[in-house]
């Protein structure tokens, strides 16, 4: 696990387990398509994986990724990929009833069937949120 940086903690899931939630590092590339893979039916070449894990979105603008770990294997069991994407470049700018400098687009979210309904996609969705909170310009979520 060596790699820790201050978006990194554990959270207590029941009385026998617990997640590490933390920013995507290069060393998942492989752990995050195993779990695209298994989650959706879509199919990518290595550049998704590659601008995933290196927090390049779309139109060059940076995008982020929470990783939901499994500590004692390391296995990644859920994801949340989104970026703050400005207002010119919205296409459902219907969605707002105003015009706010930024969205929040969430690309990607999944999580691994095994871990669903113990609060852990929740967790991922709420930091998500927590970020756009604390994103001045953010104006809504899309």
């Amino acid at each position: 696990m060596g790699e820790k940086d201050s978006s990194t903690f554990l959270e207590r899931l029941d009385n026998e387990s617990n997640l590490l939630f933390r920013t995507v590092r290069p060393s998942d590339m492989d752990g995050l398509r195993t779990l695209h893979e298994e989650l959706f039916p879509i199919r990518y070449e290595d550049k998704y994986y590659h601008s995933a894990v290196e927090g390049r979105g779309f139109f060059g603008l940076p995008m982020k990724t929470i990783i939901a770990e499994e500590p004692s294997s390391g296995e990644i069991v859920g994801f949340i990929f989104y970026q703050f994407i400005d207002q010119a470049d919205v296409e459902d700018r219907g969605l707002f009833r105003y015009d706010p400098p930024q969205v929040c687009y969430i690309l990607v979210f999944g999580l691994t069937a095994r871990y669903r309904r113990k609060g852990i996609g929740s967790k991922l969705m709420e930091m998500c949120l927590n970020d756009c909170r604390n994103n001045p310009l953010c104006g809504g979520v899309s």
